[in-house]
């Protein structure tokens, strides 16, 4: 006998179900107390971040894709942290994309897929780059240190592909497994 939709999906209205509390708890919260925004900004990201997790833990091989959200909100929850360390002076934002790029790693790192985990690096290289770019650091030592991300970047890209077949459409980004 073949499942419901309802026994065969309940893990997805369990999730859609956090996002709905999670958006009314950030709705509600921002109408009553719009200064104190950031305990509530933590708690949101934390459900949204154990719902998907859990998701994933339900069954890694058909639901590999949950942790990339999940993680992406504990990374998230990462960022607001370090907004609220080192306070919300621009001049501080190169912090975020540096911790929005250990995200990109971490997730890279769990994931089996090759594809995805590529993607994630590449994402990853960027965000690097980028807070290098936006550092304080001096002109030449900025260039200095994108240089050895690249070539950081190249080998983990070269470590990878090493010895698989290029056979996808798209090319080294996307590595058949």
């Amino acid at each position: 006998m073949s499942e419901s939709g309802i026994q065969r999906y309940w893990w997805l209205i369990v999730v859609i179900g956090c996002g709905v509390a999670v958006a009314g708890l950030v709705i509600g919260d921002a109408l009553l107390t719009p200064t104190q925004m950031f305990p509530v900004f933590l708690v949101a990201l934390a459900v949204v971040a154990v719902a998907f997790l859990w998701v994933y833990a339900l069954d890694r091989e058909r639901f590999w894709w949950a942790v990339i959200p999940g993680l992406s909100a504990v990374t998230l929850m990462a960022m607001g942290a370090a907004d609220w360390i080192v306070g919300k002076d621009s001049s501080y934002d190169y912090i975020n994309v540096a911790v929005m790029g250990v995200g990109a790693v971490v997730i890279g790192l769990v994931l089996k897929r090759l594809d995805a985990k590529m993607t994630l690096y590449v994402i990853a290289a960027f965000a690097f780059g980028i807070s290098i770019l936006m550092s304080p650091l001096a002109l030449a030592l900025k260039l200095a240190l994108v240089a050895v991300e690249i070539a950081v970047s190249a080998l983990i890209v070269y470590r990878v592909n090493r010895g698989r077949p290029m056979d996808s459409t798209h090319g080294w980004l996307h590595p058949q497994p």
